[in-house]
């Protein structure tokens, strides 16, 4: 028996499983609604108290068959749901920016926007993404921040989405899975391992977008250990291997 922790974030809700690999089985499950979020905008604050909850309720389910949290051996953190968002960081790690989600729409006109500004317009953006920035995607938030906001944009040094987030709140480095990266709308269609800073220049051709954006690592290769300090809040084991998932986790809506 292999016991693994998996947090999945959407924009209503936080659901965490303890799934026993071996046996393709659940065997505890919680989930926490997150606070409402105005205009699409949310404070990652209560993502990670809804994170913490929900781990305590499937950490009940595992103590219910006579396992302990002691015997978790991995923590993964599953892709986001909806795809994109952004969250906008200062050097110290702190907000800069209200956290905005992947359903805002104020930057529909800002995919367009990109889109126009690169030569071959839409067809290049296909031909470099396989997909087309929308509203909501992170490169088109990146692009409406830059626009709208140029105080939090000037103290910004790095950028990463709700996800990857909570990977650094849990200790890890700055990081995205590939199904994370793909909703940026600006990963390298032809490697899947790098972004495309030529497309990214069109928001800011200033800016060092290798060093202000997460690395893309596959669900494989752990990208840290649970800090003591999260692992206490959640009630898990310090320095338990941390991971992205490859796949997001199934929410049921808020009721």
């Amino acid at each position: 028996m292999t016991l693994v922790l998996e947090i999945g974030w959407s924009e209503s809700a936080t659901a965490v499983a303890v799934v026993d690999t071996a046996a393709h089985s659940k065997v505890g499950e919680g989930r926490a609604a997150h606070p409402g979020a105005a205009d699409s905008f949310a404070d990652p604050a209560g993502w990670w108290s809804a994170a913490a909850e929900a781990t305590r309720h499937a950490l009940d389910g595992l103590v219910a068959i006579g396992l302990q949290p002691s015997d978790l051996r991995t923590v993964v953190v599953s892709a986001g749901d909806p795809p994109g968002g952004l969250v906008a960081l200062g050097a110290d790690g702190t907000l800069v920016h209200p956290a905005v989600l992947g359903s805002h729409t104020a930057s529909a006109a800002d995919a367009d926007w990109l889109c126009s500004h690169v030569d071959g317009g839409r067809d290049a953006w296909m031909a470099a993404t396989d997909v087309l920035p929308t509203a909501g995607s992170t490169v088109a938030l990146l692009s409406w921040l830059h626009r709208s906001a140029p105080d939090a944009w000037a103290s910004a040094t790095r950028f990463t989405l709700p996800a990857g987030w909570l990977v650094e709140r849990l200790g890890g480095e700055p990081a995205l899975g590939i199904h994370d990266a793909v909703g940026t709308a600006v990963l390298d269609h032809h490697t899947g391992e790098r972004w495309r800073t030529d497309l990214l220049a069109v928001v800011d051709g200033d800016r060092d977008w290798v060093a202000a954006l997460p690395r893309i690592v596959p669900a494989a290769r752990p990208v840290g250990l649970v800090s003591p300090a999260a692992a206490d809040e959640l009630g898990i084991p310090a320095r338990v291997p941390l991971h992205v998932g490859g796949s997001r986790m199934d929410l049921p809506p808020t009721a």
